[in-house]
């Protein structure tokens, strides 16, 4: 489940503020002295799968082998039983496998997103958003194969030793008739150090975002705006004890520079506009387990290690319908890219392996709706000046990253 771990990341509530919201072009600032507040949900459909190294779709999972290795790290009595049927028929012991299990993941989360901005003057703007995250996964175990004892008979008949096969039986296969899903719990609890596998859910906390735009010009009908900020590490980690976890935040401080602009088309009718945005993702110190297996990323021990992950690189391209002034239509192309990361310790072989598959991408379609009561407002029509919207975002293809549809509604207040 590392894989669910690496490929989820908190991107669910990105840009709170900043997505072209209904009825106001991307260019636009908050006038002097206006606040606004902000309340959208986020949820996501069941992430089961994801887009993996080459593009391909592969589901979320786990494979357990029970083999001689595994069994003689679970338990020194079955070290020396194997180093005993090793002297008899080494391929037995290469070949031997009690039982393969996979456990395979699907995660779903929930975010409830809090955004306060301010006009500073009437080209200039600050804000902040706040996400809490509600997050919960899913584990199913399937045993796909059971032993392959016979097989293993075979072999050391084959080796002429055939009187000594009784008391190897005696000692380890006999215990192993029926491995289960203790016997892998027992293997990741008691010898690796793992939280037992199974459903987890938590809430809280993500990081929160502190940002400033400015607009760059005050064309009729079209413009530009320069943004930049920081986001802060307030949000939940990976906890390295925990295979089924994913975090809220990332651990570390960002720090991003975004510019956009736009135009109305068409008598008004269409606004076109795109945006790009840079992100530095500074390095920090994590807890981290030392990886032994490039595949799964399991550890028996933890160790130190100065992570940088890879600086992001998001590009997006929208065109809104203006159907009346109170309704509008909106689609869009959003694109994420976040670069390979790096890992420092003294564990090199775990440095690589860490590192392997970080570099990602994600390709989104995007598109929803939005009412405004602002000019119902300014003509006393209505008692609030509002805007809300209701969006879907459906990834299309992408490497190393999620493959799941994205629900967005949201509410804006003027005052």
């Amino acid at each position: 489940m590392m894989a669910m771990q690496r490929v989820l990341p908190p991107i669910l509530l990105a840009f709170l503020c900043l997505i072209p919201n209904a009825f106001a072009a991307y260019w636009d600032t908050l006038p002097a002295g206006v606040r606004a507040v902000v309340w959208r949900n986020v949820t996501t459909s069941s992430v089961q799968s994801e887009y993996s190294a080459k593009g391909q779709v592969s589901p979320y999972f786990f494979n357990l082998d029970l083999n001689a290795q595994t069994l003689s790290d679970m338990d020194p009595a079955f070290a020396d039983a194997f180093s005993y049927m090793a002297s008899i028929s080494p391929a037995a012991v290469e070949a031997f496998s009690a039982a393969k299990y996979e456990a395979r993941g699907s995660a779903k989360a929930d975010v409830n997103g809090f955004g306060f901005g301010l006009g500073i003057t009437n080209r200039l703007s600050a804000y902040t958003s706040v996400p809490l995250y509600k997050a919960k996964v899913n584990i199913n175990f399937v045993r796909t194969s059971g032993d392959n004892f016979n097989q293993v008979q075979n072999s050391i008949n084959a080796s002429g030793s055939n009187n000594q096969l009784k008391p190897f039986y005696q000692q380890v296969l006999g215990q192993l008739d029926d491995a289960s899903g203790p016997r892998i719990q027992k293997v990741l609890v008691d010898k690796l150090g793992y939280q037992p596998m199974g459903n987890w859910e938590a809430q809280g906390l993500g990081d929160v975002e502190l940002g400033m735009m400015y607009q760059l010009t005050q064309w009729t009908g079209s413009g530009l705006l320069l943004s930049g900020g920081v986001v802060l590490p307030t949000g939940r980690v990976d906890n390295p004890d925990i295979l089924q976890d994913f975090g809220f935040g990332d651990g570390q401080t960002d720090v991003f520079l975004e510019f956009g602009g736009g135009s109305r088309v068409l008598n008004d009718w269409i606004s076109l506009d795109s945006w790009t945005r840079l992100t530095y993702q500074a390095a920090a110190n994590k807890e981290l387990r030392v990886a032994e297996d490039p595949d799964t990323l399991i550890g028996s021990e933890k160790g130190t290690f100065k992570e940088k992950l890879g600086n992001k690189f998001d590009f997006a391209v929208n065109a809104t319908f203006h159907a009346t002034d109170w309704f509008e239509l909106y689609t869009g192309y959003l694109y994420n890219y976040i670069g390979e990361s790096s890992y420092q310790s003294k564990h090199s072989l775990a440095n690589q392996f860490l590192q392997a598959n970080t570099e990602q991408e994600i390709h989104f379609l995007r598109g929803g709706f939005g009412i405004s009561t602002v000019e119902l407002f300014k003509r006393g029509k209505f008692f609030l000046p509002m805007n809300t919207s209701f969006g879907v975002q459906k990834a299309i293809g992408g490497m190393n990253s999620p493959r799941y549809t994205r629900y967005d509604l949201e509410f804006r207040f003027f005052f």
